[in-house]
């Protein structure tokens, strides 16, 4: 990102222009942009970056920032395009049938059977349940 789109975008991120960017602005106009992140995970964000140590993002810090917010961003994309593959009939559901007719479409043998794709859908919510707990 070259200086002048970065000074761009920090100045829309700096509400009041003092040249620092505060917890809340930070939250306040990711919310604008459609990301919501948990204020713990924002107040560590703002550690991690936060290279002089007064809580706030200056504009030197605010490069690093930025691109982490937009890699989450786009994982988060890629993660709900590869959803939409699976999700065929857009429910917001991805069921047997619809798993087996996307792998088969891939060629992959892992899945040609409804019984195959019913342990790969039991694997994942034992691995995600597991994982919550």
């Amino acid at each position: 990102m070259d200086p002048a789109e970065l000074r761009r975008v920090f100045q829309m991120f700096d509400r009041n222009g003092d040249g620092k960017i505060t917890r809340k602005e930070l939250s306040d106009s990711l919310q604008n942009l459609g990301i919501y992140i948990p204020d713990k995970d924002l107040i560590q964000m703002i550690e991690k970056i936060d290279a002089n140590g007064d809580g706030f993002v200056d504009i030197e810090e605010f490069g690093g920032l930025y691109q982490t917010i937009m890699d989450e961003r786009d994982e988060e994309e890629d993660m709900r395009e590869a959803f939409n593959v699976f999700d065929q009939n857009g429910d917001g559901f991805i069921t047997v049938d619809e798993l087996r007719s996307v792998l088969a479409s891939l060629g992959l043998k892992q899945g040609r059977t409804v019984e195959d794709c019913k342990r790969m859908i039991k694997k994942i919510f034992s691995v995600k349940f597991v994982s919550t707990i």
